[in-house]
């Protein structure tokens, strides 16, 4: 697992101490605007959080226990309020932009590929193309030119992206 999404109707007010320290591969989360607490070290590899809530949540210590760089997103009304107390005061907070990533794919049957979906600018993305037996994997285009020959293709994300 690499990213968490609570839905956009969800109703969840509290993530538990503790509570994804162990998903370790857990790059991207987003928290709906229904949060009022997030527990101590409740991430730990986490590179990008999606806070929706205006309100800063409470908190119970530190977001994560290790030393990675960790960017915060939150509503742009709500940036001074993120940014003058610990522990949100630790990390990088910036204004929620949004752009998505779109995959088309050439032939449906051709293999899968992950890494669509919606994003904030200035995250770094990863796609991937798994090509299925009998199919080789060629590039990824946007708009008819080539951008990579990689299965694997990261970008920094500064607008929409259709590949």
């Amino acid at each position: 697992m690499t990213s968490v999404s609570f839905a956009e109707n969800s109703v969840h007010t509290s993530v538990g101490s503790g509570a994804f320290a162990a998903s370790w591969n857990l790059k991207f989360v987003e928290l709906p605007v229904t949060l009022k607490t997030l527990g101590a070290n409740c991430f730990n590899s986490l590179r990008y959080m999606i806070c929706n809530s205006v309100s800063k949540p409470a908190t119970q210590g530190p977001l994560k226990d290790d030393d990675g760089e960790l960017a915060i997103f939150v509503p742009g009304e709500s940036v001074d309020a993120y940014k003058e107390k610990f522990p949100w005061n630790e990390y990088e907070i910036l204004p929620i932009d949004r752009a998505s990533v779109t995959i088309s794919k050439n032939e449906e049957e051709a293999g899968s590929v992950t890494g669509d979906g919606n994003y904030c600018k200035g995250m770094v993305i990863e796609v991937t193309a798994t090509p299925n037996k009998g199919y080789d994997f060629v590039g990824w285009k946007e708009f008819g030119d080539l951008v990579s020959t990689d299965s694997r293709y990261e970008m920094t994300l500064q607008r929409d992206r259709n590949l």
